[in-house]
């Protein structure tokens, strides 16, 4: 299989295809599937069967009734095609490690699974108009994909800001109220929007609208870390108030707050920008769907397809089993009547391919795209567990929420046995997700221990890019009397870039929540070009984190290459107990926009927040920059004595726009109570007993400004003790990054974007 993959990518289609016959042929396929094949078929390469449920049928009967018996994978190898309506239930397990089931691809073709119906039917209404009756059992739907391509709804302003619509700022919220919120007066709000129906009871006073329009309109929230989509209840004109139908006070999110953004979706009036569509359901069975075509596009004739399926795949309780080759598509989840609330990484979403309590599971080579959730997810539910299972050499790209999410919010009554473990994410890409739920992260570990993140390609998201631990007010990832929480947890040798956009705030490109014992290590990542949303224009702008430490420890990080970024490491609590830390050593940290180090709160008594030594820190902003920069931010209280709570020793400081060294702002301190800050110059900070062993050298890189990057040293770093590292952020001979992974296509973005430009960062 692993041959398979590598041909198909390295060699040319005609010797890959020869190749991987002559290693399939040394393993017997058990049955052959196609989209042209029949159920009552025997199964074989001219007499395929048709279906997946066809196909665990006849393994139940033929194989899984005598495992005993199976020496070899049990392979099924999937023809050319796309299956379309798909929503498949997996019930059966392999035969152990020797024998799994193993869905493949058949060699050099793509197979499709699809939750979406095409849609064909369509009539043309003059100019780039279209229109398609759909079928009378069709369920409602939000996404609509072209030839493969994620098309938008209607949105206010569309008609002079483009198929993305505008943004609109929210006037004021209503106390004690996050089902309402106060917009501006100049905002063009309106109840005559055609497509305007007031929910029945609704608090306006107004007459309800037709039931199946009720609610369709939608408002989008970007708060803090995580965007909301509620659905209109009524407007109150007079007012300036528009009222939802649900809450945003799920414990996860923030309300409405002054000054930050809305946008305004699926308004029929505003279907005026080509690659726009609207779903008319004002008349029961008989929907009516519009599009208005690009320049070249045909609907009649090109691939049009609405998700239908709420979940493409599902299984539980499943072991040994692998997907090959495959391609997962067109999920379809609908927010429901009371809106969704947003929640840190959109862990409330489902998965379009989903196990539940699953082990020793390996998708190797998938192709995950074009959905409205999560692209996959391996969830435990306390009762089961979810071991050994290997994400690899895959592509997720167009998703509407994130990559990969694991395990579940932690409740309490987790335990080390019921969470996901020894598992490995490697060798993926990831480009072009949160299209529909912007707060969605790449990869979400949510709980779990012994896992690893390697050699992962995470860009083009607007939230976090690998995380760790979901940091409920609560339960949190501290474990209970049966459980040690979230622990020995690597995320190393990562390339993470281009996420943000300039739409959100409080994301890290690795994140670790871990508050238990031992969080893990962090090295050999590569890191660089955040957006937080004061790029946007947001006044309370924050938080683009190349690594960030949201309580925990002990953490390891260390030979990371981070630059352009907002806050290079940030530090919200520090570690749980006495004498753990988060070291960050070895690192370069370079073009830092705001901090080098960011700390949130201040310590325990007693407690050691981080030691930070043998860095590189390359600036050319300043404390008198716009905005301020700085090597510290936030809490700055260095401990009773000195460097017992912050530590700092043997870096290299160097700023290319001052003589560092004599840059009397350069460091600060607080009392005990976090107060009162004072300012050092590098040799007034030594006097305290802090950095001793650091410089202010050039480190000699080789070229480290936009575009060429490079981070390599002409002759070698400065004496402090720091050991040069491979900053490409590939390491060739280590473990895993054995396979390339083909580069997706470019996915367009789906909010408007405003990213701080690298060239002047």
């Amino acid at each position: 299989m692993l041959m398979r993959t590598f041909c198909w990518i390295v060699f040319s289609v005609l010797a890959c295809f020869f190749l991987v016959l002559s290693t399939a042929s040394a393993q017997r396929v058990a049955y052959y599937v196609s989209t042209a094949g029949s159920d009552s078929n025997p199964g074989t390469i001219n007499l395929p069967l048709a279906t997946v449920a066809g196909v665990e049928m006849k393994l139940a009967e033929n194989y899984l009734n005598n495992c005993q018996a199976q020496t070899a994978p049990i392979i099924v190898q999937f023809r050319r095609g796309t299956w379309y309506d798909q929503a498949i239930t997996l019930k059966h397990s392999g035969c152990g490690s020797v024998a799994p089931i193993v869905y493949e691809n058949f060699p050099g073709e793509i197979p499709v699974f699809s939750g979406g119906t095409r849609i064909t039917n369509w009539i043309n209404l003059g100019g780039s108009s279209w229109q398609a009756t759909l079928p009378s059992n069709t369920v409602n739907f939000e996404a609509l994909y072209y030839n493969g391509q994620r098309r938008q709804r209607a949105r206010l302003g569309s008609s002079t800001s483009g198929v993305l619509g505008k943004y609109f700022r929210i006037s004021a919220p209503i106390a004690g109220h996050y089902d309402r919120f106060y917009y501006n007066p100049k905002d063009p709000i309106s109840t005559r929007w055609s497509n305007y129906a007031p929910t029945t009871g609704n608090p306006c006073g107004q007459t309800p609208g037709p039931i199946a329009l009720q609610g369709e309109i939608q408002v989008l929230d970007f708060e803090l870390w995580d965007v909301s989509r509620q659905r209109i209840s009524c407007i109150d004109e007079t007012k300036h108030i528009i009222y939802l139908t649900g809450s945003t006070s799920s414990g996860y999110s923030h309300g409405y707050i002054a000054g930050h953004r809305y946008l305004i979706e699926n308004i029929k009036d505003d279907l005026s920008v080509p690659g726009q569509w609207y779903l008319d359901r004002s008349v029961a069975g008989a929907w009516v769907l519009h599009y208005l075509a690009d320049k070249g596009e045909q609907p009649n004739l090109d691939a049009v397809v609405i998700p239908q399926q709420a979940q493409v795949l599902t299984g539980s309780n499943l072991n040994y089993r692998s997907f090959v080759g495959l391609t997962f598509a067109h999920d379809n989840y609908v927010v429901d009547a009371q809106g969704y609330a947003g929640s840190q990484v959109d862990a409330l979403l489902p998965a379009a391919v989903q196990c539940m309590d699953c082990s020793v599971l390996t998708f190797d080579s998938d192709t995950f795209t074009n959905t409205t959730g999560y692209a996959l997810g391996l969830p435990t539910d306390n009762l089961g567990g979810s071991t050994g299972n290997v994400v690899q050499n895959s592509a997720f790209y167009d998703i509407g929420g994130g990559g990969i999410m694991l395990g579940k919010i932690a409740e309490g009554p987790e335990t080390d046995t019921n969470v996901p473990q020894f598992g490995t994410v490697q060798n993926n890409i990831f480009q072009g997700y949160g299209r529909m739920f912007p707060g969605s992260g790449a990869i979400a570990l949510l709980i779990g221990h012994d896992m690893t993140f390697v050699h992962n390609d995470v860009t083009d998201g607007y939230s976090q890019g690998i995380m760790v631990c979901f940091p409920d007010t609560t339960i949190m990832c501290t474990g209970t009397s049966n459980s040690h929480g979230a622990y020995n947890v690597s995320a190393n040798y990562n390339h993470i870039w281009n996420l943000g956009g300039g739409i959100l705030n409080d994301f890290g490109g690795v994140y670790y929540a871990t508050y238990a014992a031992n969080g893990g290590v962090i090295t050999g990542n590569k890191i660089h070009d955040f957006s937080d949303a004061e790029a946007i224009g947001d006044a309370d702008g924050y938080g683009a984190n190349g690594i960030y430490i949201d309580r925990g420890g002990p953490i390891t990080i260390s030979n990371n290459l981070v630059y352009r970024v907002v806050n290079g490491t940030s530090v919200t609590f520090g570690p749980t107990k006495i004498g753990q830390v988060v070291a960050i050593d070895n690192n370069i940290l370079a073009y830092i926009r705001r901090s080098v180090i960011n700390v949130f709160q201040c310590p325990k008594r007693g407690y050691s927040q981080f030691s930070f030594g043998t860095n590189i820190v390359y600036q050319d902003r300043t404390y008198t920059s716009v905005p301020v920069s700085a090597i510290q931010n936030g809490i700055t209280y260095l401990g009773t004595p000195v460097s017992s709570v912050q530590a700092f020793s043997n870096n290299d400081y160097w700023n290319t726009s001052e003589i560092f060294s004599t840059d009397n702002n350069a460091f600060n301190s607080e009392n005990a109570s976090c107060k009162s800050k004072m300012f050092y110059n590098l040799a007034g900070w030594q006097a305290l007993g802090e950095d001793l062993g650091s410089l202010s050298l050039d480190p000699g890189f080789k070229n480290p400004n936009y575009p060429v990057d490079d981070y390599s040293f002409i002759s070698g770093p400065p004496s402090t003790g720091f050991v040069p590292f491979n900053t490409t952020g590939i390491c060739a001979t280590c473990p895993g990054r054995n396979l390339p992974v083909l580069k997706p296509p470019t996915v367009p973005e789906s909010f408007p974007t405003a990213p701080f430009s690298p060239s002047a960062f």
